[in-house]
């Protein structure tokens, strides 16, 4: 298992998460920044758990998120 941690605050909006794995992020209208689906919030840092089969994309999407505001650990 594995845990995404992502700083909402920091986001710019690119939408890379949301093209990629739109089943767990999505653009908020509101504000154009990303919301990642059912993650609680600490901080300003959001997170949610996620399962071995999820870590790959959302690595991914760490990696090429020009905020550089989606880190991922393991559990």
């Amino acid at each position: 298992m594995y845990k995404i941690l992502f700083n909402r605050k920091k986001c710019t909006g690119c939408s890379y998460c949301c093209d990629i794995l739109p089943q767990m992020w999505t653009l908020n209208n509101a504000d154009g920044k990303a919301d990642l689906f059912e993650a609680t919030k600490v901080n300003e840092v959001f997170f949610t758990q996620i399962t071995d089969n999820e870590y790959k994309q959302n690595f991914d999407i760490s990696k090429i998120c020009p905020s550089k505001v989606i880190q991922l650990k393991k559990l």
